[in-house]
């Protein structure tokens, strides 16, 4: 039940992100003309709108924003893992190329996995060894976010907290 709650949770998470980029985007474009995908931009203005439901000062959200970032960070990266996709895979990464080679550990495991999965010549073991490790980098991720959450918390009022339990960023 646990680990289906937490999926519903990554995936609530990922439509409201969806969503709000969606929306975002959609705001800016001028009619009859296609703006260019900037995901620094759309990072700022998701960001900004926590900002404005958390109803914080420009010094309390230089505390709270590094600790915000890294939970949904961590909370999009289970959820891509559970879709068994990674940001690289998809080609959606930005940046240099040494950055668009960076992963986490749940990403690469999902991708050695797939990898596995798709040789023809992949034995038992080998499958079960690449799903052993997918499982442990997926519970690490877990207890990553539940850290990451917890830190989050330490800083918010009881009324920030309710917001972002509404809007699926905490537990």
């Amino acid at each position: 039940m646990c680990v289906r709650r937490a999926w519903v949770k990554g995936v609530m998470l990922g439509v409201l992100v969806a969503c709000g980029l969606t929306a975002a985007v959609s705001a800016q474009e001028a009619p009859g003309r296609r703006r260019r995908w900037n995901p620094e931009e759309m990072r700022a203005r998701y960001l900004e709108r926590f900002k404005e439901q958390l109803e914080v000062s420009d010094a309390e959200w230089e505390v709270i924003r590094p600790r915000l970032e890294k939970v949904t960070a961590l909370a999009r990266e289970t959820t891509i893992s559970r879709f068994g996709q990674t940001e690289r895979r998809r080609g959606r990464r930005g940046g240099d190329e040494a950055e668009a080679q960076e992963q986490s550990a749940l990403a690469e495991a999902a991708e050695e996995l797939r990898e596995v999965l798709e040789a023809d010549a992949s034995t038992p073991e080998e499958i079960q060894a690449k799903l052993t490790a997918l499982r442990e980098a997926r519970e690490q991720a877990r207890q990553d976010l539940a850290q990451a959450q917890a830190e989050l918390r330490e800083l918010l009022t009881q009324r920030q907290e309710a917001q972002l339990v509404l809007l699926g960023i905490l537990d």
